[in-house]
């Protein structure tokens, strides 16, 4: 990724960063931004104590 771009994204070199196709083509976005939006989503949907795994959602 061009230096240039890295200090608009305000990432460093060697930063993890996320490509998503869309319509419009390849949007590159920090990893830390996507994270903390999952994060920010899920937020208080189960109590801290709730464990969520594969198995507990297929019913194994």
């Amino acid at each position: 990724m061009p230096s240039e771009l890295r200090k608009e994204m305000k990432v460093s070199s060697g930063s993890p960063v996320v490509w998503v196709r869309t319509e419009a083509g390849i949007v590159l976005r920090p990893y830390e931004d996507v994270v903390s939006e999952v994060q920010d989503h899920f937020c208080g949907i189960g109590a801290a104590t709730d464990v969520w795994s594969n198995s507990t959602r297929t019913g194994k």
